[in-house]
């Protein structure tokens, strides 16, 4: 009877350490599997807000306009709408000549804010640069790309021709 005491008390001893392994990896294993879920989680919701912001961003070029005998010198006016639900800030301005590259307009502080539904108008004056005429043929056949970047990154283009935006 001695050797069968001694038989089950190491098999419960020894099921008391199997247990206790097992329970130590697995809350390791659980703790880890708890906090790598939290943190994706929390990694969702930053892109789900980034992402909506941007997609409810939405704006465009309306018009563009050419005005070369304008009384203060040349002019361009831009016409931008706001047709997304979030109020947009434009942050950078770009014209260039699409033939030749000449960067014509850039302009990093339009201080430009549009609101939801509604449209501003920015104007340049005196934007004719060196190399062009403004009663060269070129000037008038040429093609403007214009471009419109908010702060939070979303970007708007067009082709323009002079007179005929």
């Amino acid at each position: 009877m001695i050797i069968a005491t001694r038989r089950g008390i190491s098999q419960i001893i020894g099921t008391l350490f199997t247990v206790a392994i097992v329970a130590s990896i697995g809350s390791v294993l659980l703790f880890t599997g708890i906090e790598n879920i939290t943190s994706f989680n929390s990694f969702l919701d930053i892109v789900k807000n980034t992402e909506t912001d941007k997609i409810n961003e939405s704006f465009i070029i309306e018009h563009v306009r050419f005005d070369p005998v304008a009384n203060s010198g040349e002019k361009i006016e831009i016409s931008i709408r706001n047709t997304g639900s979030i109020d947009i800030t434009i942050e950078r301005i770009a014209i260039h000549q699409i033939e030749n590259q000449n960067l014509i307009i850039y302009d990093t502080d339009p201080n430009l804010e549009i609101f939801s539904g509604e449209m501003e108008t920015q104007t340049y004056t005196n934007w004719i640069g060196d190399g062009i005429d403004i009663n060269d043929v070129g000037y008038v056949d040429e093609q403007y790309r214009v471009v419109v970047t908010t702060t939070k990154g979303t970007t708007v283009e067009t082709i323009a021709d002079a007179f005929n935006t």
